[in-house]
């Protein structure tokens, strides 16, 4: 059972660990690129969405596997040659952006439960991460699959309690609403920018050892990343119109639920995702440079770890102090998206379909 975790579900929960927090914790990305285009309409982009991310994980999967590409620069060297240094200045734009984007957000998150100004927990954050990025990668899959659990059952818990309480002003917001189809810009948008943080669990699937498993791996990866997503915009809708202004909607829907015990803990859940993957994107980046030194018959030491997470910290903390959320998810992400499609999602789907084609089974 630990062997068919590995090779079918694990890449789905790695990559939801990983967008979670920059993709829907704060429910401001859903109302940015879902929700302002209509209830209904939201809901259908992101079946959309979901649809397309099972898509295209299940041949990156594939493709990394024939490649035994398990790291970024690995796998984009044998998709664009010599344009793979193109993904790198991609994903480093990307990964400063997710990093500084969680750490606002942890801020803000931790203002709520403290009292204390936001910096601190933006700190106290980038600390964490930084501790956790001196281990291996070994420690760090776990602590992603097992903290993908507690995500799990932290959304599944405020679906209930939100529709007990709030169920009616959701099925009045559902009424009013008739426009039901997706809006295909905003889902490719959203597919885009997440799907640009796959490159961050190659370490994690290193386990996958046929082409079925990993076109089925795709096919889970999909609804569990994007199922959790769905039960919070569903909830959200209680919230709407005036969501679509607030900087946090998350703590907007746990105020209305009025139940202090629950917004604690659902909190720091959601502080503790912050970390996890803030640890990603960093260890991500470490393995992609521990890989190059490989080449070259050296080692990357763990303090040359340690300095790595801290440079990217800094700048990180810098982007969050300095910028708001809102900016950041919606000029930041939307400029970003469309140089995930030209350097990664297109090229797979013509030359990385022709390679998986080619290499049989």
């Amino acid at each position: 059972m630990n062997s068919i975790f590995k090779r079918y579900l694990l890449p789905g929960f790695l990559f939801q660990s990983i967008i979670i927090s920059g993709g829907y914790s704060t429910g401001r990305e859903l109302v940015e690129f879902f929700m302002s285009n209509g209830p209904l309409r939201g809901l259908s982009s992101m079946i959309v969405t979901m649809i397309l991310w099972s898509v295209v994980l299940g041949l990156t999967f594939e493709f990394a596997r024939i490649h035994k590409a398990y790291d970024y620069r690995t796998f984009f060297k044998a998709l664009l040659g010599k344009g793979w240094i193109l993904f790198e200045f991609s994903f480093m734009a990307i990964a400063m952006l997710a990093l500084a984007i969680i750490g606002a957000a942890a801020g803000i998150i931790f203002s709520e439960m403290s009292s204390l100004p936001d910096y601190v927990g933006t700190m106290i954050m980038m600390l964490c991460i930084g501790i956790l990025a001196f281990y291996g990668t070994s420690l760090i899959e776990k602590i992603i699959s097992l903290w993908s659990f507690v995500l799990y059952a932290a959304y599944i818990s405020l679906f209930l309690m939100a529709m007990q309480t709030l169920g009616n002003d959701v099925a009045i917001v559902i009424e009013k609403d008739s426009v039901i189809s997706p809006d295909w810009n905003s889902a490719l948008k959203y597919s885009g920018i997440n799907l640009a943080a796959a490159p961050a669990i190659f370490f994690g699937i290193k386990h996958i050892q046929t082409r079925r498993e990993s076109l089925w791996a795709g096919v889970f990866a999909g609804p569990i990343a994007m199922v959790p997503a769905i039960l919070f915009y569903i909830v959200l809708l209680s919230q709407h119109p005036q969501v679509l202004e607030q900087e946090v909607p998350l703590i907007a829907l746990l105020g209305a639920l009025n139940i202090p015990a629950f917004a604690l803990v659902f909190k720091i859940i959601i502080f503790g995702t912050y970390i996890e993957t803030g640890v990603a994107l960093v260890h991500s980046l470490n393995e992609r440079i521990a890989n190059m030194r490989r080449e070259q018959a050296k080692e990357m030491s763990q303090f040359q770890r340690v300095m790595v997470a801290t440079v990217l910290l800094i700048s990180s903390i810098y982007l969050a102090t300095t910028i708001g959320l809102i900016d950041m998810i919606g000029k930041g992400y939307g400029t970003l998206t469309y140089l995930i499609l030209a350097v990664y999602i297109l090229p797979l789907l013509t030359v990385g379909i022709l390679q998986i084609y080619r290499a049989g089974r």
